[in-house]
């Protein structure tokens, strides 16, 4: 009795964690972390999960902060900004050149490093839906959890 009661609360959690979170009309208000499930991201960037905090100052500009154990031995901080699809251009326009075109990700998709920061920032167009930002440490790390970011939010 008790292996079928584990059985059964283990698939509810599945069944939990597979179901689509609903985005509300403005997506800036959005919680990002159940949006974009920390562990998704934490399997994308071949890590553990520590830390999955939604950061809203002034209570809109929806992000999440990601912190996660990689396997290479040091920690991953990952942020996943949700914007309003028409911000898209605007946002583009903020980032002098060089920016360098990502395929295969939206309908439009770039993305910048920082050079002071040295960090990646990828920003990817959903036409009618929302512009999706990731920024992180590695080129590689945010093109994945940008992959993981749209399909959460295609849902």
């Amino acid at each position: 009795m008790r292996v079928h009661m584990l059985m059964l609360v283990a698939n509810v959690a599945v069944a939990t964690s597979a179901m689509a979170v609903e985005l509300p009309k403005d997506v800036t208000t959005a919680d990002v972390c159940a949006v974009v499930p920390g562990a998704e991201v934490a399997k994308a960037l071949g890590g553990t999960l520590t830390e999955a905090l939604l950061v809203r100052p002034g209570g809109d500009h929806a992000r999440c902060r990601y912190t996660v154990e990689t396997e290479a031995g040091g920690p991953a901080v990952v942020i996943v900004w949700l914007h309003a699809a028409g911000d898209f251009d605007d946002l583009r326009a903020v980032f002098e050149d060089p920016v360098t075109p990502v395929e295969g990700l939206g309908d439009a998709a770039f993305v910048a490093v920082d050079p002071e920061s040295a960090r990646h920032d990828l920003f990817v167009l959903l036409r009618g839906v929302a512009a999706v930002e990731v920024t992180g440490p590695t080129a590689t790390g945010v093109r994945a959890v940008a992959a993981v970011a749209v399909r959460a939010v295609r849902r």
